[in-house]
């Protein structure tokens, strides 16, 4: 069983890794839609698709690519 320092630790490692590449942010930056992904990441997930960038994580759909805004909190 599990203590609650345990939860917390393995809980707050899980906020530090991108959804795409499971991997600790690498240059993480927030979308609008408030997901975090590493910059390379977000960029090589839009590059593939010429249409409408979407959120990997919630599908929201941009209808222009969106200014990727640096995560100061993630960074530090």
């Amino acid at each position: 069983m599990m203590t609650m320092a345990e939860n917390w630790k393995n809980s707050f490692e899980e906020e530090l890794i991108c959804p795409i590449c499971l991997h600790v942010f690498s240059e993480p930056i927030q979308l609008q839609c408030k997901h975090n992904f590493c910059r390379g990441c977000i960029n090589e997930a839009w590059s593939k698709d010429t249409s409408v960038v979407r959120c990997p994580e919630c599908n929201h759909a941009y209808s222009q690519k969106p200014s990727l805004e640096k995560n100061h909190k993630l960074s530090n």
